[in-house]
């Protein structure tokens, strides 16, 4: 007698489901791919952000310090290699951008600073705003707040403070809006401000033009206390001249500086913010 053996398969159903299962689980392994390539980017972007801040912090302290051997070398512009505190002693408290009281080129500016004067093919820089803490005669300490900026594409143009201003003016830092698209690297620039009566957490900005400057997620630093904050909403309709920020202002706000999106539109190009103060 023949004995007639049984084969044993998958059914068409079996391997259906089997395919299912396989491609949502594949969906769910692609979809990390992206994440992971972009925390990634912010890991990579923030180590070279903090060498580009102590790389920022030495060059302020080498171009104010003057002659450590002259304790008022410092407020003679002649004995100081590439700049001048003089403009910092006669503002007082007032906050006023490094590159306003140095005389270094603009590549000196980028990471990592070469020699090369075409800055096309540079994608990170650096931008310091100093305020004097104390008696410059007696305490000779600097508050650096060193702004760490990407820039994706060498055709991407910033606002740019006013160039005409003089650097004791009132109306220094703010954006030269006759020509705002004018700059090469992002930089920090002022933006008025007022208090929202009875909410420390919000800002008015003054401006509804200035107002789109301010996004979420950006840092921003007081001109009067050198505080840094955070602004976690700006709010949009109605509201639209107003931000949320954390933590709640301390003082009555006056101006702010930050780092302006492209004036294209587009991500906002700061990476991180250093602050240090430095004994010269």
């Amino acid at each position: 007698m023949r004995i007639r053996r049984r084969e044993k398969s998958f059914s068409l159903t079996e391997v259906l489901l089997a395919m299912a299962t396989l491609s949502v689980g594949m969906l769910f392994i692609a979809g990390v791919f992206p994440v992971a390539i972009h925390y990634s980017t912010i890991a990579t972007e923030r180590t070279i952000a903090a060498a580009a801040a102590d790389e920022a912090f030495a060059k302020v302290r080498l171009y104010l310090a003057g002659d450590e051997t002259d304790p008022n070398a410092a407020l003679d512009p002649a004995a100081v290699p590439g700049g001048s505190m003089s403009a910092i002693e006669d503002l007082g408290r007032t906050t006023l951008p490094f590159a306003a009281v140095s005389r270094m080129e603009p590549s000196e500016f980028s990471y990592p600073s070469t020699e090369e004067e075409d800055l096309s093919a540079k994608k990170y820089f650096w931008s310091a705003l100093c305020r004097r803490v104390g008696p410059l005669e007696e305490d000779r300490l600097i508050q650096v707040t060193v702004f760490v900026c990407r820039r994706p594409s060498p055709n991407i143009v910033y606002y740019a403070p006013d160039a005409d201003a003089d650097v004791g003016d009132a109306g220094y830092g703010e954006i030269d809006w006759n020509n705002p698209d004018n700059y090469e690297r992002p930089v920090p620039v002022r933006i008025a401000v007022s208090a929202v009566a009875g909410v420390p957490s919000e800002l008015l900005i003054d401006d509804l033009a200035e107002a789109s400057l301010v996004n979420d997620g950006c840092t921003i630093l007081d001109d009067d206390t050198g505080r840094l904050y955070r602004v976690r909403e700006r709010y949009r309709g109605d509201k639209a001249r107003i931000v949320r920020i954390d933590p709640d202002w301390q003082g009555n706000p006056t101006d702010i500086w930050l780092v302006a999106p492209p004036a294209e539109g587009g991500r906002n190009p700061c990476i991180a913010v250093y602050q240090k103060v430095l004994r010269l």
